[in-house]
């Protein structure tokens, strides 16, 4: 990587850390999940995995399951820097009339799959990685678990 990028990462990372301070001081954030996540989830999206606002539909783009569902405020910070979702809808984060909440959820842009239930999207990941080997295709599928999950739920069964 070189060091260009390498900045970019770092500030497009940086910027994705704010959003989730600014959403933290509203209540209901899961504040240090999110932020041990920023990184990682920057450099998924922006460097590593094919999917863009413009190909979420497209059967051939790259999967990422966020099963440390309080993370969240990580990936909607992620959503916003490129594009996913307008940074507006970040304040209706603690309102029932928007799907920003506090684990994913199918309704924003982006999000493959709700998580809440700890350990379910690793099985789920699988379906879907199985379902893009069965048909010829080399997609990407990530699965981010946390440490709940790996000490109970059906990852730790």
């Amino acid at each position: 990587m070189t060091l260009e990028k390498q900045q970019k990462l770092e500030a497009l990372a940086l910027r994705v850390r704010e959003h989730i301070v600014r959403l933290s001081t509203d209540g209901g954030c899961f504040t240090g999940a999110s932020l041990s996540c920023a990184d990682l989830l920057v450099y998924l999206y922006a460097d590593c995995l094919n999917v863009r606002p413009d190909n979420l539909q497209d059967p051939t783009r790259d999967y990422l399951f966020l099963s440390k569902g309080h993370d969240v405020p990580a990936l909607y910070g992620t959503f916003v820097e490129l594009g996913f979702i307008d940074k507006a809808r970040l304040d209706q984060h603690l309102s029932t009339d928007d799907h920003i909440y506090w684990h994913p959820n199918r309704n924003v842009p982006g999000v493959e799959f709700h998580s809440g239930s700890l350990g379910h999207l690793p099985s789920v990941a699988l379906g879907v990685a199985m379902d893009c080997r069965m048909r010829g295709q080399d997609n990407k599928v990530i699965v981010i678990t946390g440490d709940g999950e790996l000490n109970e739920g059906t990852v730790w069964e």
